[in-house]
């Protein structure tokens, strides 16, 4: 687990989850999520951009 953090810091816990799904290991999704909050790896989630208000103009 920790090459897949080296190799890929910027990645969260399902992308990261997948790597190692990929590379082989056979953990289930509550053991890698335990492990990667311990480590305290939790990323801060990213809220979506607001647009601003649209005024129409009449024609």
């Amino acid at each position: 687990m920790q090459q897949a953090i080296e190799k890929y810091p910027a990645y969260g816990f399902s992308k990261l989850f997948k790597i190692l799904r990929r590379w082989g290991y056979r953990w289930n999704h509550k053991r890698v999520h335990r492990i990667y909050c311990r480590l305290n790896l939790n990323k801060r989630r990213r809220g979506k951009k607001r647009l601003p208000n649209r005024y129409p103009i009449q024609l």
